[in-house]
C-alpha cells in the first residue's frame, strides 16, 4: 500500500479536497484514492466527498482526522461537518464550479479549468455548524519595533485580531516540530474559527487574560486556525 501527494494530480486534488496530505499521518492509501475515483467516474470532488463521507461514518477515521488536522473539537461536530463540506462537493461538480472561501460565505470562482489548478473549498455552513465548539475569544498579538527620530527602539504589542472565536486546551506536553525544524514542548492548543494565513510564530495569543507564546500555526479546511502554544512564564 502506498502514498503520494502531488495536487496537480486528479488523485492528489482529492488528497487537497479531504486534507489527507501528510503521509506521516496518513488517512487512505493510494489505492484507496484510486477506487473513490473509479466509482465516481474519476470526478475528483465526487471522489473526494465519498472520502469525507468515508471518514465522518467510522470513529477510527474520524479520530485519524483529528489527528492529522491538528483539532481540538469533538467527532460528533467533525462527522458533521465533513458531511456537509461533502454536500458542497457533490453541488459543486453538479454546478460544474468551483467554490472559494471568502469572509462571510461563498462566492464562484468560474468553471473547472483542470491541470495544475488547485481550488480551497468551503461551505459558509460547515463554519456555522462548528460554532458551538469555539466558546473563548482571543486576541492575537504581534510584537513590533519603531525607532524615532533620535534611533530610540520602541518596543510594543500591536493587536492586529482581537475578539477571534476560539476554543483552549492543554495538550498534557506536546512534543511540537517547528517550521525550522527544531523540537519544542506545547503545553496548549489554541483552535480559532476563521482562517487567519497572516499568524506567525512570532506573534502571540492572549485568551482570558492568560498570555500564550504561539509555536506552531497550522490552516484546517480554510475555516480553522490551529495554534499550538506554550504559557508565557
Amino acid at each position: 500500500m502506498t502514498f503520494t501527494y502531488d495536487p496537480t494530480t486528479t488523485a492528489g486534488k482529492v488528497r487537497l479536497l479531504c486534507t489527507d496530505k501528510d503521509d506521516s499521518k496518513q488517512i487512505f492509501t493510494d489505492e484507496e484514492i484510486a477506487a473513490f475515483l473509479s466509482m465516481n467516474g474519476n470526478d475528483y470532488r465526487l471522489a473526494a466527498a465519498q472520502a469525507l463521507d468515508q471518514i465522518a461514518s467510522s470513529q477510527i477515521l474520524i479520530l485519524k482526522y483529528i489527528s492529522a488536522n491538528g483539532l481540538t473539537t469533538n467527532g460528533k461536530a467533525v462527522a458533521e461537518a465533513l458531511h456537509l463540506q461533502a454536500e458542497s462537493l457533490r453541488r459543486q461538480a453538479d454546478d460544474g464550479i468551483a467554490i472559494t472561501a471568502i469572509a462571510g460565505g461563498c462566492r464562484s470562482s468560474g468553471r473547472i479549468l483542470g491541470g495544475a489548478e488547485v481550488m480551497s473549498v468551503f461551505d459558509a455552513r460547515l463554519m456555522a455548524n462548528l460554532g458551538p465548539q469555539f466558546p473563548s475569544t482571543c486576541t492575537i498579538q504581534r510584537y513590533t519595533e519603531t525607532v524615532d527620530d533620535n534611533g530610540e527602539v520602541s518596543q510594543t504589542w500591536t493587536t492586529p485580531h482581537e475578539d477571534v472565536s476560539c476554543s483552549c486546551m492543554p495538550t498534557g506536553g506536546k512534543e511540537v516540530k517547528t517550521s525550522d525544524r527544531t523540537y519544542v514542548i506545547a503545553t496548549h492548543s489554541i483552535a480559532l474559527q476563521g482562517s487567519y494565513t497572516d499568524m506567525t510564530e512570532k506573534d502571540r495569543a492572549v485568551v482570558s487574560g492568560v498570555a500564550y507564546d504561539i509555536l506552531l500555526v497550522e490552516q484546517t479546511l480554510d475555516v480553522m486556525t490551529t495554534l499550538l502554544c506554550e504559557v508565557v512564564r
